[in-house]
């Protein structure tokens, strides 16, 4: 019968044999994770076709292009890379790259956008989380858009890469609200068209961001859909056909949908001497900042967006009356 120092010199070998055992494992985990790292994306792109085919993004020149440190360009591109990385879908990692290889070519540094990536693959989810506090908050918008944009051109992204980008967006001090507005920015800027599931409140987040990120509109229908979304003439009343017109509200005021905003009266013949008819009371049908001005003896209010502008709007109103 073994005593109790043998039995217990028993256990601590055979406690010793099981973190062998353990550490072996992890081993051949940490192996086969640098083995597909490894064979990802290097062996499934072909740089100097996705060169080419970047050449044929259409977007306007990246903010990015006005870094000068070459070394928060990087990292960056490497922020992006890495959601790469969490997708090994050879479809989803070229259309995904055409588009960095594109954003590199806006940064100007003088590393390859092949050996950046090389570099990549020797990180670990550590050295990721502490490059994000190396990001300029100037350009933390503009990377989690990107970001956005990288996971959804090849269709939809899988839970690594969104949890990556909630991650990126917790350090950053992006709450859920501002996060759900940049997600509209980069679904517009891919699909070039505003969502017909858009609710009001929504378009006008819509106008106001894309104003940050006009180099992604390259429709000018898009343009022209997001004016009509936001602006809405709520009076066209020519002089002639009025009488006793009065505003109800302030130039600048903000409104509802169903406030009076203004009144008047008709009048059936002015000429003739005719009495006037009730009083009119003018509702707006939708919320938002009210533009007031004359042009041609007509008097107009448009509800807009509060960074909207009189001239601007005044201009178009032109056009579609």
């Amino acid at each position: 019968m073994k005593s109790l120092l043998e039995i217990q010199q028993d256990i601590r070998d055979l406690e010793k044999g099981v973190r062998e055992i353990t550490d072996n494992i992890q081993s051949i985990h940490s192996d086969i994770e640098e083995i597909r790292n490894a064979s990802g994306a290097s062996d499934i792109v072909d740089f100097s076709r996705i060169e080419i085919l970047a050449k044929l993004v259409p977007f306007r020149r990246h903010p990015i292009h006005k870094e000068k440190d070459g070394r928060n360009c990087q990292i960056y591109l490497e922020m992006l890379l890495h959601i790469v990385r969490l997708d090994s879908d050879p479809e989803k990692v070229v259309n995904r790259m055409v588009f960095i290889q594109w954003l590199w070519k806006q940064a100007e540094i003088d590393w390859s956008l092949e050996k950046i990536y090389q570099q990549c693959l020797t990180l670990n989810e550590e050295a990721y989380a502490g490059m994000m506090g190396d990001i300029p908050e100037s350009y933390q918008d503009y990377l989690v858009v990107d970001a956005l944009m990288v996971a959804g051109i090849a269709g939809k992204a899988n839970q690594d890469i969104y949890g990556y980008i909630a991650d990126m967006a917790a350090v950053f001090g992006i709450d859920a609200s501002r996060l759900k507005e940049l997600a509209l920015v980069a679904r517009t800027a891919l699909c070039q068209t505003i969502g017909r599931d858009l609710k009001h409140e929504e378009l006008m987040l819509l106008w106001e961001n894309m104003k940050k990120f006009s180099y992604y509109i390259i429709d000018h229908d898009l343009t022209e859909s997001m004016i009509r979304a936001v602006r809405h003439i709520a009076v066209a009343l020519p002089d002639a056909e009025i009488w006793n017109f009065k505003w109800c509200v302030k130039q600048g005021q903000q409104v509802k949908a169903g406030d009076i905003i203004a009144t008047y009266s008709e009048n059936a013949s002015r000429q003739s001497g005719a009495k006037l008819l009730a009083i009119q009371k003018i509702k707006t049908q939708y919320s938002g900042t009210i533009f007031q001005f004359r042009d041609n003896n007509t008097n107009y209010g448009v509800v807009s967006h509060e960074k909207d502008t009189k001239e601007a709007i005044k201009a178009w109103a032109k056009l579609v009356r």
